[in-house]
């Protein structure tokens, strides 16, 4: 979830409301700015950290497609060699295998 300039707005509205009820308007024009200057830096160190969060859930998402074509090979390799050896079986025994 990203922080954007229209979350800044959103709260710099809702804090105009407050002050606006509060104060009645004496300071209304100026102390939005303040307020958004000063929570900027934090939201941009937070937007920062989401960053950097995604980029570790690409990395994992990565890994475990790398893992789970792994073990697909394998589980592909493994049932190919019990084919063979049960067609090797068949064949030894001199028996039609019956298909499904």
């Amino acid at each position: 979830m990203a922080l954007d300039k229209q979350d800044l707005q959103d709260i710099r509205g809702v804090v105009g409301e407050v002050i606006e009820e509060k104060v009645g308007g004496i300071i209304e024009e100026k102390v939005p700015g303040i307020v958004e200057r000063a929570v900027e830096p934090y939201f941009n160190a937070i937007q920062k950290d989401f960053n950097n969060v995604y980029q570790r859930f690409d990395q994992i998402d990565k890994r475990f497609d790398h893992l789970e074509g792994m073990i697909n090979n394998d589980y592909k390799r493994r049932i190919e060699k019990l084919e063979d050896q049960i067609k090797e079986l068949y064949d030894a025994l001199a028996i039609k295998p019956k298909l499904a």
